[in-house]
């Protein structure tokens, strides 16, 4: 894997003539927080900060995807998914490594050509954390902060303003070839000096049990559901969350994001639901995440971000709930 150093106008100079030919997309501020938008210019791309408010999903699993229109003549499909080419700037390891997660689901068995076509089409530039945020726990979930899972270009900050750039896939040669300067074995060791420096500062562990489904019938999903306000809010931040409805807006139908939060989230068109209950929605929720999901894809629909807790309303914390399965369910 190549290492190059570059200083912030370097690599000022190799974004800027992308705007020409591809989308960009970047962190951003808006009413004094960070999200990931598209943008016109580089020069409003943020460069120091924690992590954003949305994860990069939604860029490869849209809000809402039309899926075809019904016309007089027929049935219409619309092609989906990003055709132009993207560069996706900054994304934390751990949002990275979300999409790897969801690439299990969207190309697998099935496969949803959308979800193919923007991932295939899209240059993902992570950014390596230095200071993880008080609520992240991806080290105990097999993340790190200096992780460059599913990255095409892994970008270290070991300066200011200067920057330790990997190359981690072909397709990102083109963009940086010839650039910048070979790292230094004194480069090499500041970054992994930091890269320490970031894993120690992580304090949150998780412990997911081995027999998660022997806790399955307890009423402790009713004790610790209890606060939720059904917001929805930690599956629409979720980097992982997958779940999508099928609804008909007029003459066309929609995929849009759901939420195990909704009161409707497995009612039948008949009347019928399974999980008519609140706390069984929210035991689904952990369950699809901690168990369902590890035995499907080999894989937890987890990443340690930590936005379920920080921005739910009532401050439902998921690493307590798993933690507290072990101590108090599975004694």
């Amino acid at each position: 894997m190549d290492k190059l150093v570059l200083d912030k106008n370097e690599l000022l100079n190799i974004l800027k003539p992308l705007t020409k030919s591809y989308e960009i997309i970047g962190p951003v501020e808006e009413d004094e927080n960070i999200y990931f938008r598209p943008v016109d210019c580089i020069d409003d791309v943020i460069w120091e900060f924690d992590n954003a408010v949305n994860s990069i999903k939604e860029f490869f699993f849209p809000q809402r995807q039309i899926l075809y229109e019904v016309k007089r003549s027929g049935v219409i499909s619309v092609e989906a998914g990003s055709e132009k080419k993207r560069v996706l700037l900054f994304a934390r390891p751990c949002d990275v490594r979300a999409v790897t997660i969801l690439d299990k689901l969207f190309i697998s068995d099935y496969e949803d050509r959308a979800y193919t076509s923007s991932r295939k089409n899209t240059i993902i530039v992570g950014l390596s954390c230095l200071k993880p945020r008080e609520g992240c726990f991806c080290l105990s979930i097999g993340g790190n902060p200096f992780g460059i899972e599913g990255m095409d270009v892994s970008i270290a900050v070991i300066d200011e303003g200067k920057f330790l750039t990997s190359i981690v896939t072909n397709r990102a040669k083109d963009i940086l070839e010839g650039k910048g300067i070979k790292a230094q074995k004194e480069e090499l060791q500041k970054a992994e000096r930091l890269k320490k420096k970031a894993e120690q500062s992580i304090k949150r562990e998780i412990h997911i049990p081995q027999d998660l489904l022997k806790a399955f019938e307890s009423d402790y999903w009713k004790d610790i559901s209890w606060a939720c306000l059904k917001c929805g809010v930690c599956t629409y931040l979720c980097p992982t969350c997958h779940c999508f409805d099928i609804v008909d807006e007029g003459f066309f139908r929609v995929r849009c994001w759901d939420t195990c939060s909704s009161d409707t989230f497995t009612r039948m068109a008949s009347g019928e639901d399974p999980r008519k209950n609140k706390f069984k929605r929210y035991r689904q929720r952990i369950y699809h995440k901690f168990s369902y999901y590890k035995q499907n894809f080999d894989e937890y629909a987890c990443v340690g971000c930590g936005r379920c807790t920080e921005y739910c309303p009532v401050k439902t914390d998921v690493v307590e709930i798993i933690n507290n399965i072990n101590e108090k369910v599975l004694l």
